[in-house]
């Protein structure tokens, strides 16, 4: 992980905190599926999986099927990047509310 992304995985961990949300940053692992999102939370009874991306970044093949597998199991799973991460945390907050 580079150090823009870094600094925005804490951006995005601040956020989460800051609106009371539980979340776990997930590291990866020999042992550990791939594509799993970087961040894991639960949101209003709901599990959201975050992956995390620079504006330049591609999301995997595996990544892309772990977030359809999230989606068909009634979770939520976003791709955040700097330039969408403004629309995420309103859906984020339609999350809280129960939307």
């Amino acid at each position: 992980m580079g150090r823009e992304e870094t600094a925005f995985t804490k951006k995005i961990k601040d956020y989460l905190k800051s609106k009371g949300i539980w979340h776990v940053k997930f590291f990866a692992n020999a042992y550990t599926a791939i594509g799993i999102p970087d961040i894991l939370a639960c949101i209003n009874s709901k599990f959201v999986g975050l992956e995390i991306k620079t504006d330049k970044g591609k999301l995997s093949k595996l990544q892309e099927y772990q977030g359809s597998q999230i989606k068909k199991s009634g979770g939520y799973w976003f791709c955040v990047k700097p330039q969408n991460f403004e629309g995420i945390k309103i859906e984020i907050e339609k999350i809280l509310k129960g939307e």
